[in-house]
């Protein structure tokens, strides 16, 4: 095996990877860094660190509704339907 075909197949498990877990992974590190930016927004941090915390956070969270809306042909979530649906430049 040479070292294309070990980069290749490390590239192919990683993105199967992705692909199977990425929705779960995406959806709950967003929820987690929605939950930071709050605690933040409680303890008085700097208002550039919540805003980009809270951003980072609702990525994530919207990105993993995309790809499970991707997987599934089907949104789980009635709020990220609701929001990925009408904006039209994400699609």
């Amino acid at each position: 095996m040479t070292r294309l075909d070990r980069i290749l197949a490390a590239l192919a498990l990683g993105l199967l990877l992705a692909w199977r877990t990425g929705c779960l992974l995406l959806r709950a590190s967003g929820a987690l860094y929605i939950v930071a930016s709050l605690t933040e927004l409680a303890t008085g941090a700097r208002p550039l660190t919540i805003a980009a915390t809270l951003t980072l956070g609702g990525a994530a969270w919207l990105a993993g509704h995309r790809l499970d809306a991707l997987r599934h042909r089907a949104y789980r979530s009635p709020l990220g339907e609701r929001f990925l649906s009408e904006r039209r430049w994400l699609r």
